[in-house]
Order: structure tokens, then C-alpha cells, then sequence
């Protein structure tokens, strides 16, 4: 009888400390008690070990879900900015493809006399098509740039000549578009072809 107090006592003591953690349900059929020799303060000791043991371990194990949550994330942002890239990239090649027959158009409409002397029902039908396929560039985020007043900018203009000038105010800015330069975004995809005015 004065055994089973004892170990009730000693139950009583363990579940009663703070860092003790239970397991299966509460299951007191887990509860170790003393071996033959020990002491209720060795098995105490013991007990308490085990508990920081499973808490260390359950800290290592949320530790590393973290980390498995933040790769996950991770990868899905490298996929989505992989698939930004892709469409991107389609995109400059689709407009490499077509900014010859585009320059062509704009070649032709640049030549007025010979453009007015043509007729108006070929013209209106010329000039639609040229619509549609800048329409088309704009839809995928595709612009012109380069204009005439602009100041000149290496990384966007490339100058093939120079003009002189004696009004301060142009001095750096174009003078002439001699091919519109083509970007999406930030990404120049055709650099603009322009002359620049320079200061006597």
C-alpha cells in the first residue's frame, strides 16, 4: 500500500511540473516510473529530460517545415518570374520578326509626294494594315520611341550624324528620326537610329 502511495506521489509531483508534456491523450500508463535504486527525485529528473528532449525536437521539426514552406515559396515566385521572362522573350522575337515590315510601311508613308499620288482607297487600305500591326505591338506592351526634340540618351539612341546648331536649347536633343527604336518595358528591343544637334 505504502508503495502505491509513493508512486502515486511521485505522478502527482511530475504532472504537477510545469515542463512535464504529456503524451497519447494523457495516457498515464507512460508515466516511467522509478527504476529499482532510484530515487522519485532521479526519476523526476529524468522525466523532465525527456520532455526538453521532445521539445527540442519539436522546435527542430517546425524549424524545418518553415524552411520547406519558404522554398515552396521560393520556387513558385522563380516559376512565375521564369514565366514573365518567357512571354518577354516571345515578344522581342515576335517583334524582330515584324519591325522590318513595319519600318517598310513607315518608309513608304515618309515619301509624300509619291504616297499622295497613289490612290486614296489604297492608301486608307495601307495605312489600316499599318494599324492593326502597331494595335497588335501595343497589346503586348510593344512602344516606338525616339522623337524629334528629345534628348539624346546613349542607351536608348544610337546617332549616326551630327547637326550643327547656334540655339543653345537643342543642343544635345534630336534632330531628326531616321528609325523609331522599339522597347518593352525597360528591355530596348531596336535601339532608335536619330541625328543629333550639336552646339556650335
Amino acid at each position: 500500500m505504502k508503495d502505491e502511495n509513493k508512486k502515486k506521489a511521485i505522478a502527482d509531483d511530475v504532472l504537477a511540473d510545469p515542463e512535464f508534456v504529456k503524451t497519447d491523450e494523457g495516457d498515464s500508463d507512460d508515466v516511467a516510473y522509478e527504476e529499482e535504486g532510484e530515487t522519485a527525485k532521479d526519476t523526476i529528473k529524468k522525466l523532465r529530460e525527456r520532455a526538453k528532449t521532445a521539445e527540442k525536437e519539436k522546435m527542430e521539426f517546425m524549424e524545418s517545415m518553415q524552411r520547406l514552406k519558404a522554398d515552396y515559396v521560393n520556387s513558385r515566385k522563380r516559376d512565375e518570374e521564369s514565366k514573365i521572362d518567357l512571354v518577354r522573350y516571345a515578344n522581342i522575337h515576335f517583334a524582330e520578326e515584324l519591325l522590318p515590315t513595319l519600318d517598310s510601311f513607315e518608309q513608304a508613308m515618309a515619301d509624300k509626294e509619291k504616297w499622295e499620288s497613289v490612290s486614296k482607297e489604297w492608301r486608307t487600305g495601307v495605312e489600316s494594315i499599318y494599324g492593326k500591326i502597331l494595335a497588335v505591338f501595343n497589346k503586348n506592351n510593344i512602344n516606338a520611341f525616339g522623337d524629334i526634340g528629345d534628348v539624346f540618351d546613349p542607351n536608348v539612341h544610337h546617332s549616326i550624324k551630327v547637326m550643327l546648331t547656334e540655339d543653345s536649347s537643342q543642343d544635345g536633343t534630336i534632330s531628326q528620326v531616321l528609325q523609331k527604336g522599339y522597347k518593352t518595358g525597360d528591355k530596348v528591343i531596336r535601339p532608335a537610329m536619330v541625328a543629333v544637334y550639336e552646339g556650335k
